[in-house]
């Protein structure tokens, strides 16, 4: 829902998060956006995008009772995000159940993904970068990937930690198609 691109529901702990697919990235792949705010400076960078803008997304997560970690600063390369645990699925108009993350989304070197609530909330806001959920450990988005630490730029560049895309045999193929990711609050 555009007018509300963000659903919170307390009692079971998730949030929803209203997004749509970018066609180009069920085959061109990208380093480490996953879903971001299509208003963010790096909005053609994610597979999914929304309306909802990184502070909302922040404050919806709290609303759930996750912890964020906050723990990740701009330069800690090599390190990994903490914060509490996100279980991730989607559905679509059409999809009976939701399915799982590694179910939509390719990556390239197979390890997975453990989303956490990263927290950034005052750098998300001042970077505007737009980051919902990264695909490695992120200083600046609101959830991140902790299977793969933070790189820098020349690092990503030069030996990446994976490559990611969207999977074109699992998601619907046509951009108009909403996608609601479910985050939920794991146990």
């Amino acid at each position: 829902m555009p007018g509300n691109p963000i659903m919170v529901d307390t009692a079971r702990r998730i949030v929803k998060l209203y997004t749509k697919l970018q066609l180009r990235h069920l085959t061109e792949t990208t380093s480490h956006w996953g879903i971001g705010y299509s208003g963010g400076k790096l909005a053609d960078k994610f597979i999914l995008v929304s309306s909802a803008e990184p502070v909302a997304f922040h404050d919806a997560l709290v609303r759930i009772g996750a912890r964020a970690g906050n723990n990740l600063p701009l330069d800690g390369y090599g390190k990994f995000i903490g914060g509490d645990r996100l279980i991730l699925s989607a559905q679509w108009p059409g999809l009976p159940t939701p399915v799982s993350l590694h179910e939509i989304f390719y990556d390239s070197a197979g390890k997975g993904f453990d989303i956490r609530f990263g927290g950034n909330r005052a750098i998300a806001a001042e970077k505007k970068t737009g980051c919902l959920t990264c695909l490695e450990s992120c200083p600046i988005g609101i959830s991140s990937n902790a299977v793969y630490p933070h790189l820098s730029t020349l690092q990503r560049m030069l030996r990446p930690n994976s490559s990611f895309r969207g999977k074109p045999e699992r998601l619907p193929n046509k951009e108009a198609v909403p996608i609601v990711v479910f985050y939920r609050l794991a146990a």
